[in-house]
């Protein structure tokens, strides 16, 4: 799912992003759970194209398997104009004396009349209950993991998730960057895209509306869409190459990170901010190693019209 372009109050601008279908694919042979003191203990086991079997086993933490650490959803509008509302009254209930205002909720937003005796000007006290208003709507999509975009249009906070994953798994990313000893830098991101690819293509449900698996989701559940797999990646990879930046490329309809290895020639890459990233491609199901995309992600990178959001800097 991307961008993930919430319209709050609706449903408007959702569009799924395509499985990335192929002959060739990772297999996934088993996702072993079992619960251990209070967390998880996975084991994954995948057969990649050519035969070869890969084995990787890592334990999430109990904190991780809450249901706020595993997925974000957008905030409800009604609860937003509700917490909004509320802190514009606030602010609205120590008017001076013989002031009147009448706060209205509106569509995405708020109807403010007032009265004052004569000579008083409203308009400071009349704006700061409008920032109020505004404030407190920011900040419950904020709450809630996500960010505007535009005027109502909210998608997840890529960067903010990265980060707060990247902490909350930090144990078990070093317990899987363990089981890559021997690897370079390009090969541990093959590593970590091979076990990505050979998850389940899923898009996430929540009471009703469309959510977004966090990278604990993915690894708890063992599937996740384009851009949940993407800053799995990028979650990972911050603890296991904390030197290695990523990125999210993303377009309405799908979206994959670039990491910031060395270019070889072939590669898929491009220039953000002077530094050169290879695009990757997590999503599956396909086999898509490094320095290969989808057609879909090629069409996107070369129409000059991808958006990006930098995961780790």
């Amino acid at each position: 799912m991307i961008g993930r372009r919430l319209v709050l109050g609706g449903m408007a601008g959702l569009t799924a992003c395509a499985s990335q279908a192929r002959t060739l694919a990772p297999t996934l042979v088993a996702y072993d759970r079992s619960r251990i003191g209070g967390g998880m203990r996975i084991g994954s086991q995948w057969s990649e194209p050519d035969g070869t079997v890969r084995h990787l086993s890592f334990t999430l933490p109990p904190e991780a398997l809450t249901e706020a650490a595993r997925q974000v959803a957008p905030p409800r509008p009604e609860q937003v104009q509700h917490q909004a509302m509320a802190a514009a009254q606030a602010v609205a209930d120590h008017a001076p004396a013989g002031v009147q205002l009448e706060l209205r909720p509106k569509p995405f937003g708020l109807d403010l009349h007032g009265t004052a005796p004569p000579g008083y000007d409203l308009t400071a006290l009349m704006n700061t209950v409008m920032a109020a208003y505004r404030q407190a709507n920011n900040q419950a999509v904020i709450d809630a993991g996500f960010r505007f975009i535009a005027e109502n249009v909210v998608q997840p906070d890529y960067a903010r998730i990265t980060a707060g994953q990247s902490a909350l798994l930090d144990d078990t990313a070093r317990e899987i960057g363990r089981q890559m000893t021997g690897l370079d830098a390009r090969g541990r991101v093959q590593f970590l895209l091979s076990f990505l690819q050979s998850l389940t293509y899923q898009v996430l449900h929540s009471r009703g509306q469309q959510a977004m698996r966090t990278p604990a989701g993915v690894l708890a559940d063992g599937r996740g869409d384009c851009d949940a797999k993407s800053i799995t990646l990028a979650t990972l990879l911050a603890v296991i190459d904390p030197g290695l930046s990523t990125v999210l490329i993303y377009d309405d309809q799908h979206a994959f990170p670039g990491v910031a290895l060395p270019v070889l020639p072939g590669d898929p890459a491009f220039q953000l901010g002077g530094r050169s990233y290879v695009a990757v491609e997590p999503v599956g199901p396909g086999w898509f190693p490094v320095g290969q995309l989808s057609d879909q992600s090629r069409a996107i990178l070369a129409s000059g019209m991808a958006k990006t959001t930098l995961l780790r800097g």
